[in-house]
């Protein structure tokens, strides 16, 4: 005490010299009356609390005690997987850094500004041409594809996306599919195998890879749900009627289309007011342009304000919507995919009695729409609420796939999964 009492008088913290001593006197008055009002059992139980605290907390004196709140949104625990899959391949990817580096620099204030500037320089002048037509028929056919503007840096950053998306829930379902026994025989599950987890490993490396194969066979020795592998099929207007409620949910929840679909209000969401207003002013302010008098030049600075005031010149405006379109092609088109493969597969799971296979259909459902959509869509799920039975357990159990090098096998004495 007399050594941290001379260091604080040398270094001048008067006040926080005051206040160790305001503690100890505090802690001699407080601890005797504590000691009294203990106990045997009482300090007995305290001793074995502070034993259990020990090795994961040690107090010194001095220490300052931070503490805060963490609120997540806790998703369920098979569509982590999904997740994890689909950042990880889009981070892994070479093009996913120049794709969003070109967005950002789009999006940054300077670059609105300057795009802005030459959509009044071109208002005024016309010097684009015949550029603009050019462009929107290069991006119907997609057949140049520039990264020149924000709209086009978006467009393309979300097909990118999306493809990556798709190859990750295809090749995963494949390995899904072949680890349950879904293919004719023992040999060609192991073959299959073998090229979905090469396609996964180069997609999101060979970590998650093995992580993924080790989460599948988890799957496979949960209780299942008898009613879910009945073997029975839909019919043609089942199926559509499927479908059909995936793509009404995604439409509604789906970040993407709700961000695409609100840029889009912003250019047919005015009412009838707007564009009869809109629609005299630009008639007067055009008439009175074409004056002899000195109301000319004043009417055409008027119109110019009020164009680029409104967002710009009419072919600009339907040159970013035509951007705004494929990125919603772009998602519709991945959604339309990954329910299709979903909902056959799903078919397929049951048919082949491939609870594996089955579980990551109902996840990939569950991705898109959420847990409550499911079993209205796909019916009973394979998790069951009770336990089956031993004899069902057994005969849905999916043969092991072994194979050298590279492929997934499975050890007779551990379910643990090792990959050579």
């Amino acid at each position: 005490m007399a050594s941290l009492m001379t260091t604080y008088l040398k270094t001048g913290k008067i006040g926080n010299l005051a206040l160790i001593a305001l503690l100890a006197l505090s802690q001699s008055l407080v601890q005797p009356v504590m000691a009294a009002g203990l106990s045997e059992s009482d300090v007995e139980s305290a001793g074995s609390a502070s034993v259990l605290l020990a090795p994961h907390v040690q107090l010194q004196e001095g220490t300052v005690l931070k503490a805060g709140v963490e609120i997540t949104d806790k998703k369920d625990e098979n569509t982590t997987i999904i997740d994890e899959l689909v950042n990880t391949a889009h981070l892994k990817h070479p093009r996913t850094e120049t794709l969003d580096k070109k967005v950002k620099t789009h999006n940054s204030g300077h670059r609105k500004v300057i795009a802005k500037s030459f959509d009044a320089l071109n208002y005024v002048f016309g010097y684009r041409g015949s550029t603009p037509s050019s462009e929107m028929g290069d991006v119907i056919l997609e057949e140049k594809k520039k990264l020149k503007s924000k709209g086009s840096a978006e467009w393309l950053s979300q097909q990118h996306k999306d493809e990556v998306e798709l190859a990750v829930v295809s090749t995963a379902m494949d390995l899904a599919a072949a680890l349950g026994g879904s293919f004719s025989d023992a040999k060609e599950d192991k073959e299959q195998a073998t090229i979905a987890y090469e396609n996964l490993k180069e997609l999101v490396g060979e970590d998650l890879a093995r992580k993924t194969v080790a989460e599948f066979r988890a799957w496979s020795r949960r209780p299942l749900n008898v009613s879910a592998l009945d073997g029975k099929v839909w019919s043609i207007n089942q199926r559509q009627q499927k479908q059909k409620a995936i793509m009404q949910i995604c439409k509604d929840t789906d970040p993407v289309i709700k961000d695409v679909v609100d840029a889009v209000h912003k250019y047919n969401g005015h009412g009838k007011l707007y564009l009869a207003t809109a629609r005299t002013i630009k008639t007067s302010l055009g008439i009175a342009s074409m004056s002899p008098t000195v109301v000319a030049p004043a009417s055409q600075i008027a119109l110019f304000f009020y164009t680029m005031a409104t967002g710009g010149d009419e072919e600009d405006k339907m040159l970013r919507e035509i951007y705004l379109d494929k990125r919603l092609a772009s998602r519709s088109t991945v959604i339309s995919e990954k329910s299709h493969l979903a909902l056959d597969r799903y078919q397929i799971a049951k048919l082949t009695k491939n609870p594996i296979l089955m579980t990551y259909c109902e996840n990939v459902v569950k991705h898109m729409t959420g847990s409550q959509a499911v079993s209205s869509i796909l019916g009973p799920t394979t998790q069951a609420a009770t336990a089956a039975t031993n004899d069902v357990t057994t005969s849905l159990t999916p043969a092991p796939v072994s194979a050298p090098a590279a492929v997934v096998t499975d050890t007779a004495s551990s379910d643990s999964v090792t990959i050579n």
